[in-house]
């Protein structure tokens, strides 16, 4: 039976800091994709959805950090949506999350359709003005 080291082996057991440098630049050489960007889009989608960004395929549609292209931040109140940085607490066409549309007339607030908005409420039953009062029959 031999003795074997792997990878992890030799990064946890090794007090040299130097080697530990090596075998992490070599994984990271190897690994990930900024030697081969291509294999991010293994779908062949045009425009690709996913894009090699830090060395790590990331899906550029939707993800906060990277939206729309590597490195593009969407503030703290803002959701990447379909590449687009868009503000989901007002947005009439992004209520709430991605593509949830409001019904039309009705506002986004807070992420909700139609929040704070007065329910509507069916007329109370009254009747018709044409009809006179009925007149008390009179004794002769």
């Amino acid at each position: 039976m031999a003795n074997t080291l792997n990878q992890n082996d030799i990064t946890s057991v090794s007090s040299s800091p130097w080697l530990k440098k090596v075998v992490k630049r070599r994984h990271s050489y190897y690994g990930g994709c900024r030697m081969r960007p291509w294999i991010c889009n293994n779908n062949g989608e045009f425009p690709p959805r996913s894009r090699c960004c830090g060395n790590r395929c990331v899906n550029v549609v939707s993800d906060r950090n990277n939206c729309g292209a590597c490195g593009i931040r969407c503030a703290f109140n803002r959701q990447c949506c379909f590449g687009l940085c868009r503000d989901i607490n007002w947005s009439i066409l992004n209520c709430g999350k991605c593509g949830h549309r409001c019904p039309y007339g009705v506002l986004c607030v807070f992420g909700m359709c139609g929040y704070g908005d007065a329910p509507k409420q069916k007329p109370l039953h009254q009747p018709p003005l044409s009809v006179k009062p009925v007149q008390p029959a009179s004794s002769v």
